[in-house]
């Protein structure tokens, strides 16, 4: 465990640090006493093997009235600024923060963790994820609405464009990563006079915050089917209808950023046959107003696509939920920028050696992952995975070319991976626990072959498993 107090030379790593680009990170191959005894354990669970595939938090203990450093043991360093945390009463915390960290770089971390790497459907390549949590005297903090940290991601490759998304889980513990716009945008980096941890800002930009409404749970899977959630005719998907559509009422945009408060509705919905919204039952609300928008909103959607929505034939019920989400408007605060700084001038006298992380700007904690979308022209098909035996497996479907990860989501006697593009070299992993003997198959395959099947599955024990998953490529 590091962290220091920053000091006048933190300034240049800063200037450094803004606007590169890529994320790597180094994997501690030392097992710990505890996982060494989990490989004697005989059991056919499968939640066992990813249990000891999940990752150790660390944990490192800060004065939140200092600006601070942490540099954490696979490589993410953290800069909180001082007087940055806050209770949910907007109080200050006055006694130590401890600050816990998971870093997660290689597959085996990926698979412990249940991370996978899909934006709403779309593919992405991560350069790592982390999770983050922060608690004083044991009870929560989080950032204040006003201010934002830094998050320096380890760049071993040449990883361009990345940014940066928040992590969700939908009732299955499935994840589904969103993009962030509190990201700091290349043109608002420091001068290189700036003190140390302070970021110089123009006298006319104001970074102010502002109040957004976003989707905050939805069920993505039912009785094995996968929920997708796209309304008829070609109109696209709820999430970006409900970016676009739902929109607060000015002045209560206004009440939530000035009291640093954030809303959440969750729903249970009713569709018919035809898609069309038949029932609203509220589960939780902790503001009516919100509630009552919320409602109103939803009644005029446009009808579901309901193929789409699990099992066509059988009626259902389909979890959803509305929040609010405070972030920065750095749009005018980036013009101010360019107008008084030059930042290639900036940057021109850097040591280049020293060009090893991606920055990147965050105003909440939880999960976090470095990322780009994966454009491609490919035509889309969803593939299936057979096994030639009928024991538990998990499979995960992983590229040659872009550091990105599924889960198999199982079908009947099948494991499916929805929309994945055509003529892409992918290896398939297959992890099956038998009898107490963690089983591992390695598949490759072009995805132009859309059935692939598991049928050479070789013994390990958990430790070795670990190492084999972390040296596919």
């Amino acid at each position: 465990m590091k962290q220091r107090n920053l000091m006048v030379g933190f300034a240049s790593l800063i200037i450094v640090a803004f606007g590169m680009s890529g994320c790597n990170g180094d994997v501690n191959p030392a097992a710990t006493e505890a996982n060494i005894l989990v490989d004697t354990i005989q059991n056919n669970k499968l939640d066992e093997i990813q249990s000891f595939l999940a990752v150790e938090p660390s944990t490192y203990s800060i004065d939140p009235t200092k600006d601070t450093l942490i540099e954490c043991e696979k490589g993410t360093q953290l800069f909180f600024p001082k007087n940055c945390f806050a209770f949910s009463n907007l109080e200050e915390p006055s006694s130590s923060i401890e600050i816990s960290v998971k870093e997660c770089y290689e597959y085996a971390d990926f698979i412990g963790e249940n991370l996978t790497t899909t934006s709403n459907g779309d593919l992405l390549e991560t350069g790592g994820m982390i999770h983050v949590t922060a608690t004083s005297g044991g009870s929560e903090v989080r950032i204040k609405s006003n201010e934002n940290y830094k998050i320096y991601f380890p760049r071993n490759e040449n990883l361009n464009e990345m940014d940066l998304f928040y992590g969700d889980r939908d009732s299955a513990n499935n994840m589904n990563w969103t993009i962030s716009d509190d990201s700091e945008p290349e043109e608002s980096q420091p001068s290189s006079n700036a003190q140390a941890g302070q970021l110089t800002l123009p006298a006319s930009g104001v970074i102010t915050t502002i109040c957004e409404t976003r989707i905050s749970l939805y069920t993505g899977k039912l009785r094995d089917y996968p929920v997708e959630w796209e309304f008829q005719n070609g109109l696209g998907d709820i999430f970006s209808y409900v970016k676009t559509n739902f929109i607060l009422p000015p002045e209560m945009k206004k009440t939530l950023c000035e009291y640093n408060f954030e809303i959440e509705v969750k729903y249970e919905l009713g569709f018919d046959k035809k898609g069309e919204l038949e029932s609203i039952n509220t589960i939780e609300s902790n503001n009516q107003q919100f509630d009552s928008l919320a409602q109103e909103f939803l009644r005029t959607w446009p009808p579901l696509d309901m193929n789409g929505m699990g099992n066509p034939n059988q009626k259902s019920t389909f979890n959803l939920g509305f929040g609010t989400h405070l972030t920065h408007d750095y749009e005018n605060y980036s013009e101010s920028f360019e107008e008084q700084y030059d930042t290639e001038e900036i940057l021109e006298d850097v040591d280049q050696g020293e060009l090893a992380f991606y920055v990147m700007g965050a105003s909440k904690l939880g999960w976090i992952n470095c990322d780009r979308f994966w454009e491609t022209n490919e035509t889309k098909e969803d593939l299936y995975v057979n096994c030639e035996n009928d024991n538990p497996l998990s499979t995960y479907l992983i590229f040659k070319d872009i550091r990105s990860i599924m889960q198999g989501v199982k079908n009947e006697k099948q494991y499916a991976f929805s929309q994945i593009p055509l003529n892409a070299q992918v290896k398939i992993i297959g992890i099956q626990n038998i009898d107490g003997q963690p089983q591992l198959c390695i598949q490759e395959a072009n995805t132009n072959n859309q059935t692939i099947t598991l049928d050479d599955f070789q013994p390990f024990n958990l430790s070795e498993l670990k190492a084999e998953i972390n040296t596919i490529n």
